[in-house]
């Protein structure tokens, strides 16, 4: 434990992962409770997460689960759920991860700027998520939520909530907060981001006009006219 957390302390979290990934926790020698099982697996999770590790992060996480009925302890409880969540989000599981986040920002056992932060993080995961029915619950769900309006990302939230074109300057402004691979550049050549938002506008603009020109709606969307064709026709497809 000692060297792991040396490592930990150098940012070498592979190697502090490494480390307790030797530990025998089923030895017949050493007897290892479940809840010292359990701190271990989570805090093995945590660092394959902090090196963008989600796959090894994940073999971990689901070790954790084989024990989650014998653990009591809140903090390894919390460490878990918003392990999930990130990974959720790292493998673009959008609505999954939003629901987590959301559900860790009610924990009452987390501090009020945790709570507020894993809130913003279930707002982002939200907006990010293909559009279609479970979206608009779950945007609308995070509207009514009495805390959003403390949030930067509120206006794109309160945007997205009453079908409102999103321009691209607010789109690049929000897009400031995001982690890596919510922006990762996607087949079609749009990033997440871009995908999202076009699908969002696309939706908004047709409520506003009953016909449109694909140069016209290109413009408005922030992207040429064959794209905007091209995106439309995939929609219409999905």
């Amino acid at each position: 434990m000692l060297l792991a957390n040396t490592y930990e302390l150098l940012d070498d979290f592979a190697a502090a992962a490494s480390h307790l990934s030797s530990i025998p926790l089923n030895s017949s020698q050493r007897k290892i409770s479940s809840e010292d099982k359990a701190a271990i697996l989570i805090r093995i999770v945590r660092l394959h997460l902090e090196c963008d590790d989600p796959t090894s992060a994940e073999t971990y996480l689901n070790k954790f689960k084989n024990l989650i009925h014998e653990v009591t302890n809140p903090t390894s409880l919390i460490h878990f759920h918003v392990s999930q969540a990130r990974i959720q989000d790292s493998r673009r599981d959008f609505l999954a991860a939003s629901k987590g986040y959301e559900d860790i920002s009610l924990d009452p056992s987390i501090s009020e700027d945790e709570q507020l932060h894993t809130l913003s993080m279930a707002l982002k995961c939200a907006v990010l998520a293909p559009a279609g029915p479970a979206r608009s619950r779950a945007l609308k769900r995070l509207y009514a939520d009495l805390r959003a309006p403390q949030l930067h990302e509120f206006a794109i939230l309160e945007n997205m909530h009453l079908q409102r074109v999103i321009a691209p300057s607010e789109i690049a402004k929000f897009g400031e907060g995001l982690a890596e691979h919510q922006l990762a550049r996607l087949g079609d050549g749009l990033t997440v981001l871009e995908r999202a938002m076009f699908e969002h506008n696309l939706v908004a603009a047709s409520r506003l006009y009953a016909n449109i020109g694909v140069e016209e709606l290109g413009a408005m969307l922030g992207v040429e006219g064959a794209k905007a064709e091209e995106m439309t026709a995939r929609m219409i497809e999905q």
